[in-house]
């Protein structure tokens, strides 16, 4: 659906490329390039004003009904809650997903409405320690949070269920965002992103 690799480093406009072919490629607002990445280079946000933008598109919009991957390398040392992949508008009602880090552990959110239909299932892990982690949420269409895993650097997490009432269409029409979610946001990542798919 997407894979983007965060290698390069200049352009203009939707220079960060989809290595998927589906031709998703995103406009980055600062977050420049950084030679420190998992795989060649990645992407640095400052944690106020950085993030990367790709316009919708059906294949990135999943439904409640649908079962997707979504995965990313990140490293921070911010405590502050902060978004690494959202295809969300942060305004009311919230619908659509995510994944994040709050309070140092990473987050899920799949959005109806806010929160009468939703599902927020947390991590128990903390990742704010400055190392590389990478991320893997795999949500299989149940509209359950017992269909969501998260998993860490290879690991299924240990998962605290949050919300559980996902009952109305989490199909949205903004952009997907790397760094913040879409909107009037101000949980900016703070830190290294890489190979996101």
């Amino acid at each position: 659906v997407g894979y983007w690799k965060m290698d390069e480093n200049s352009g203009t406009g939707a220079y960060i490329l989809d290595s998927s072919g589906n031709g998703n490629d995103g406009t980055p607002t600062g977050a420049s390039y950084s030679n420190n990445g998992i795989i060649n280079g990645s992407r640095k946000f400052n944690g106020s004003s950085n993030y990367i933008s790709i316009p919708t598109a059906s294949e990135l919009s999943f439904d409640r009904t649908d079962s997707y991957t979504l995965e990313a390398w990140f490293k921070t040392s911010s405590t502050a809650s902060q978004i690494i992949l959202a295809k969300m508008i942060n305004a009311a009602p919230y619908t659509g997903y995510d994944i994040g880090v709050v309070g140092g552990v990473i987050s899920v959110h799949i959005v109806g409405t806010w929160s009468s239909s939703a599902i927020q299932v947390d991590g128990t892990t903390n990742v704010t320690d400055g190392g590389w982690h990478h991320v893997v949420m795999t949500y299989d269409g149940s509209s359950s949070s017992s269909g969501v895993k998260i998993y860490l650097d290879g690991v299924l997490e240990k998962m605290s269920v949050v919300y559980n009432s996902l009952s109305s269409t989490t199909i949205n029409s903004t952009s997907l965002t790397m760094g913040i979610r879409s909107g009037t946001d101000t949980k900016y990542f703070n830190g290294l992103i890489d190979e996101v798919r």
